[in-house]
């Protein structure tokens, strides 16, 4: 049996982390405080994931009686390619910021950021 795997680039990459975490969250973050709402980075965090990456379900079978618990949750960043983090991910999300929170999310060091 041969098997072949086929990658779209490497992992997000630390600088993307940084970014991702020291600005992009930040700025979304700054935003909703500014409203006066009472989230934390860990909340838009979540809330970014659930909203915007690829879903996988779980289901767990109770051996008893069969019955079936399906559960979804959402995917998680370090999955994401340096390409689908930007192209994927962060290029919608500045979109929506700019046209829902009226703000805008700068572009990062394309040099730091592939």
């Amino acid at each position: 049996a041969v098997r072949v795997s086929i990658e779209n680039g490497n992992k997000r990459s630390n600088p993307q982390n940084s970014y991702y975490w020291g600005v992009f969250v930040e700025t979304i973050y700054k935003a909703f405080m500014e409203r006066g709402d009472t989230f934390t980075r860990e909340d838009i965090h979540a809330w970014i994931k659930e909203k915007w990456l690829a879903k996988k379900m779980i289901q767990i079978v109770n051996p008893k009686t069969g019955e079936i618990e399906t559960t979804m949750i959402p995917g998680s960043t370090t999955d994401l390619t340096t390409v689908s983090m930007s192209e994927d991910f962060i290029e919608p999300i500045q979109i929506w910021a700019a046209e829902f929170l009226g703000v805008v999310i700068p572009d990062p060091d394309q040099r730091d950021f592939l």
